[in-house]
């Protein structure tokens, strides 16, 4: 039987991120993922944001986080990890008169969250941001401090710098129950059963699940689909910036962005599910997917398509906010509810954790000397190589 002081459920983005913050301090640390790798769940397919925060709302968790987060992204982990991220800004559009009040109440809500440099745009400027928005485009409210990420390669790394300050990751160990023991928890899992002090439960759709385990019912993970279309980089239609529309209850809209790659992305829609496996495509999704985008870009057409996929957000309907608290179960931390921005305040989130950790341990968590923050990749980037430097390779 292994033992450790901290278990993580879920190899996500949020998993990994609260590993790797933990791994700064002298803890016995596991992460267990029930996938074979890390990034296979809702971190893998999405829409790739690092939101500035003016969309969140401000009351919540996530208009808190998604600054703080973005804030870290920019000053920290981009420098620490070595990860593609591309501060391309963000525009939200507004085709009609009516629409500049949302813009308007945007702006404000993004203000008092603490996002930077925001500003409404119209006329020339607008179309010198981006020539080949709808001509019927009337304002947006630009957002500088947005960026794009490569979420495979940031998971990634957040998990191999855990690992080399000392925190180890079992993959392919799907959590099958837990046993709540006076001291410990006895969590059984598909790679054996491990006995542990404290568990952070960031399992993602499946937190719901989980938290059942040991008696909690107190939130309902829904699954919400989200489908997009990915084009070759070669699609001839100049996009600058990530663009959204004026927001609607459950969405953003349909979302036109450059990836880090220089691909284009398109999407998502919205749908409640109940199947939290099903990551599936509509004829039906896929087609408001393409219809939101063509209010964006006229111009676009689904030629240059390589791909088309669905991921799936973590919902908690009754809240429509994030879920960060020790239960109580003693010892045993909810991290749930992580959709959008959730991606954008990861980093955030895992330092939200570390100090519920620390409330949660009976002695002062000590930081561990070598502690190194500092990953670099192990591969050579091909696509930021110039021709001949491919050649020589």
């Amino acid at each position: 039987m292994k033992e450790t002081e901290v278990l993580v459920i879920g190899g996500g983005v949020v998993g990994c991120f609260i590993a790797r913050e933990l791994s700064r301090y002298q803890l016995d640390i596991t992460l267990v993922e029930k996938n074979p790798d890390v990034c296979t769940g809702t971190s893998k397919a999405n829409t790739a944001l690092v939101h500035a925060g003016f969309n969140a709302d401000a009351d919540k968790l996530k208009g808190r986080l998604n600054v703080r987060g973005n804030e870290l992204f920019r000053n920290r982990i981009q420098r620490e990890l070595d990860i593609p991220l591309k501060w391309l800004g963000a525009l939200v559009v507004a085709r009609k008169e009516e629409e500049i009040a949302i813009l308007e109440r945007l702006y404000k809500n993004g203000k008092q969250n603490g996002v930077e440099e925001l500003e409404i745009v119209t006329g020339d400027r607008l179309f010198e941001l981006e020539p080949n928005l709808n001509p019927e485009a009337v304002a947006a409210l630009y957002a500088p401090t947005a960026g794009v990420v490569n979420p495979f390669e940031l998971t990634v790394a957040l998990a191999n710098n855990a690992v080399e300050n000392g925190a180890e990751v079992i993959l392919e160990a799907e959590v099958l129950d837990i046993e709540v023991q006076r001291d410990y928890k006895l969590v059984k899992t598909a790679q054996g059963e491990i006995k542990t002090e404290l568990v952070i439960n960031a399992a993602g759709v499946y937190a719901d699940k989980i938290a059942r385990m040991v008696g909690i019912d107190k939130f309902t993970i829904t699954p919400r689909r989200g489908e997009y279309y990915l084009y070759d980089k070669l699609i001839d239609l100049e996009v600058n910036h990530t663009i959204f529309q004026v927001p609607k209850e459950n969405t953003k809209g349909t979302v036109v962005s450059p990836t880090d790659e220089g691909n284009l992305l398109i999407g998502p829609n919205a749908e409640e599910i109940e199947d939290k496996a099903n990551r599936s495509t509509t004829r039906e999704g896929l087609d408001e997917v393409f219809a939101g985008a063509k209010k964006t870009l006229p111009n676009l057409s689904k030629k240059k398509v390589i791909k088309e996929f669905a991921g799936l957000r973590a919902a908690i309907k009754e809240t429509e906010d994030f879920l960060i608290e020790a239960s109580d179960v003693p010892g045993f931390i909810n991290v749930a509810g992580i959709q959008s921005p959730g991606l954008a305040s990861s980093p955030a989130v895992a330092e939200m954790v570390v100090d519920i950790v620390k409330d949660e341990v009976d002695e002062e968590l000590e930081e561990d000397p070598e502690y190194d923050p500092n990953y670099e990749q192990p591969f050579t980037k091909f696509r930021e190589l110039d021709h001949e430097e491919r050649a020589e390779l």
